[in-house]
């Protein structure tokens, strides 16, 4: 990913967590594609997992719908601070981007998207100082609720 582009990403959290802060974050209401999402951000972040020499695994499998309504932006940027801290702590071995879905109904869907890697990993004490401190972890929580499916 470029030095731009991770700028861009950088100064759109800071935006966004001072607008969540003062209740004034305006979320879109649109169809979007959440295959080409996941692809798309992966995609982003394809030369620094080669630089690294790590394994870039996307699973999303087809039984999991494409076309939802929600937030695509907000969605891509939730995707890409999880990735994002997964290819920065892993040295060797994997990332893995997986989409499924815990539920579905007729007309919605509970969705699960995990970033995993075979990072160093931190420990549950440590990760509520990362989760106080860490400004697109504090955003992304408050963002995951914006996805219906079509």
């Amino acid at each position: 990913m470029n030095s731009t582009v991770s700028l861009l990403y950088i100064l759109n959290d800071i935006l966004d967590y001072s607008k969540i802060e003062a209740g004034k974050l305006e979320l879109e209401n649109v169809i979007f594609d959440l295959r080409k999402i996941v692809e798309q951000v992966s995609q982003l972040f394809s030369s620094k997992i080669q630089e690294k020499k790590l394994d870039l695994i996307v699973r999303y499998p087809p039984d999991v719908p494409n076309s939802f309504i929600g937030d695509p932006v907000r969605i891509r940027q939730i995707i890409s601070n999880l990735l994002s801290n997964a290819v920065k702590f892993t040295e060797q071995g994997y990332v893995m981007v997986d989409v499924g879905f815990e539920s579905i109904q007729e007309d919605s869907v509970t969705l699960c998207l995990n970033v995993k890697d075979t990072g160093i990993g931190i420990s549950e004490e440590q990760q509520k100082t990362v989760f106080r401190r860490n400004l697109p972890k504090r955003i992304a929580p408050r963002l995951v609720n914006l996805v219906e499916r079509v």
